[in-house]
């Protein structure tokens, strides 16, 4: 996107079907950042975009880990790509972060139940997966938030075992 004044009304993004709404955006590190981009003799964009993971977390319990690179760039005002397919009608997308191998991520339930887990042990699945279990649920209960975090960032004070 380019920069517009302040009284500017901004660029049609995305063109939303009937009921979807917008649950998730993030920035691909790749491109946002000029050190992940960097090239060297063995990595070069295209080698450190594939690495890269999206986090699709459903407000059911379910989630999945997808390269980033299955996901092309659209132009502005597309209709975008699916994500992930739902094991109910009534379940929705949470979240879409992008996350590394090394992350950890902090699920939250309405009821208050947290669970803590390594992006790595959530397995990498196609676009049009449904995902894994991420937690248990009772009935009455959702996701109401996610966190992802890099443990190293706390330095080694602070153990997370």
């Amino acid at each position: 996107l380019r920069a517009s004044g302040r009284a500017s009304r901004g660029v049609k993004s995305i063109a939303l079907r009937h009921g979807d709404q917008i649950a998730d955006m993030d920035i691909i590190r790749a491109f946002a950042n000029d050190t992940a981009v960097q090239q060297d003799s063995e990595t070069g964009p295209e080698a450190d975009a594939a690495g890269e993971m999206l986090l699709a977390v459903t407000r059911g319990g379910f989630g999945k880990r997808m390269r980033i690179d299955r996901f092309t760039p659209k132009g502005r005002g597309g209709k975008g790509m699916i994500a992930i397919k739902f094991k109910s009608e009534d379940d929705e997308l949470l979240s879409l972060s992008q996350a590394r191998e090394d992350d950890q991520v902090l699920l939250i339930t309405q009821k208050g139940t947290i669970v803590r887990q390594s992006v790595s042990a959530i397995s990498e699945q196609g676009r049009t997966a449904t995902g894994v279990q991420l937690q248990r649920l009772d009935l009455d209960d959702t996701v109401a938030s996610i966190v992802t975090f890099d443990p190293s960032a706390y330095g080694p004070e602070i153990q997370f075992d």
